[in-house]
């Protein structure tokens, strides 16, 4: 049944965009990153994004091309197929064009025309693997998840998106193994999974992988506060030294350099205070102006009369 609002349109009078970005044609191995890409952007070209990602979703549950011959009772989701099937042959080529072409013609001689989700049903097809050989790849990726230069932000989220993606985890004991082995190559968690190692070994405790997502996840909570804490540090630092009549973004000091203040040599004082450069140079030794003047009178007043001058 039509929705009541099958009327709203987007800001430009229609119910979809005029135009979809599917980008190039993806490879075997970037084909899942390029489906999830292409549902949010379809999603994302209609009024309705959440009934429209859904609606796209149903291509993988789909057996048989015919299935998805009927549009939908909605305007929009109409119109959102014709635009896919406008814009999906942008990208296609090759002998794989040619088998769409195939279908798309014997529609059309049955006075019908082929729709966007079929041609996305298509190209699922075209990269399908085989369950065992799927699962049996999804898996070697899930081995070849390393941790590289200590980044475990990285790590965190190339696991995360693997274990998303695969459609049959292993069991949780290999899991562990797995993921504790990248773990142990971190100098960042070298004491605290030494501990955990100590309390499995030494306690008898079991192994839990969800207890090394947690010992990874508290980790960079507590290096993301702290980041979070200094950089608010500094703000506040600069801010109030800003206020004090210094420049902002500067600190108290400034940039050491070597060398003489010349305000301070020649007029025994500095206007910069303790922001100048050459603060290390404000010595009473080096310092110039009216108080040198008058030290230098004290001494030649202090020497007239002298014996032997």
């Amino acid at each position: 049944m039509p929705r009541e609002d099958a009327g709203a349109t987007l800001s430009n009078g229609k119910l979809v965009d005029e135009k979809i970005d599917f980008s190039s044609w993806p490879s075997i191995t970037a084909f899942r990153t390029w489906k999830l890409s292409v549902k949010k952007r379809i999603a994302a070209a209609s009024r309705y994004s959440q009934e429209a990602f859904a609606w796209i979703s149903e291509i993988e549950n789909a057996n048989k091309f015919e299935e998805l011959e009927d549009s939908g009772p909605e305007a929009w989701q109409v119109q959102l197929d014709t635009k896919i099937s406008a814009e999906i042959d942008k990208i296609l080529s090759g002998e794989f064009r040619k088998q769409v072409q195939i279908q798309e013609t014997a529609l059309s001689n049955s006075g019908k025309m082929i729709k966007g989700r079929q041609v996305l049903w298509m190209i699922y097809k075209h990269f399908k693997l085989s369950d065992e050989d799927g699962a049996m790849l999804e898996w070697d990726e899930l081995v070849n998840v390393h941790l590289k230069g200590d980044n475990l932000q990285q790590f965190q989220n190339d696991w995360n998106n693997m274990t998303l993606n695969v459609r049959t985890l292993p069991e949780e004991k290999f899991l562990e193994a797995l993921f504790r082995k990248q773990l142990e190559r971190s100098e960042q968690l070298k004491n605290v999974m030494a501990l955990y190692q100590q309390d499995c070994t030494h306690r008898g405790e079991e192994r839990s992988y969800q207890k090394l997502q947690d010992i990874l996840r508290l980790h960079l909570e507590k290096k993301l506060l702290d980041k979070n804490k200094s950089a608010w540090s500094s703000s506040i630092d600069g801010k109030a030294y800003a206020g004090k009549g210094g420049k902002k973004g500067s600190q108290p000091g400034g940039n050491p350099k070597n060398g003489e203040c010349r305000q301070w040599r020649n007029e025994g004082k500095c206007s910069r205070g303790n922001n100048c450069p050459w603060k290390a140079s404000h010595t009473e030794d080096k310092k110039g102006g009216r108080a040198k003047s008058a030290n230098k009178k004290k001494d030649d007043g202090n020497s007239e009369g002298q014996p032997g001058e």
